[in-house]
């Protein structure tokens, strides 16, 4: 599902001239402990997709090798 969300980011993105990458990042398990006792938890998920966000050109710009 997380994957699904992501790629709708994406193309809702690419329609305003921005190209999307991802990392994923560890969620510590010491958060279990403060969600104890709340009936409806924000998050459950042990990896976070941070998304990274490019104006097109510039993505383009820094994945290209150095023109000197």
């Amino acid at each position: 599902m997380r994957a699904n969300c992501c790629r709708i980011v994406s193309k809702e993105l690419a329609h305003l001239g921005l190209e999307t990458q991802y990392m994923d990042l560890p969620v510590s398990e010491q958060l279990d402990e403060q969600w104890e006792g709340v009936k409806t938890r924000y998050w459950f998920h042990r990896t976070y997709r941070m998304p990274i966000v490019y104006w097109k050109d510039d993505a383009d710009a820094a994945q290209a090798p150095n023109a000197e």
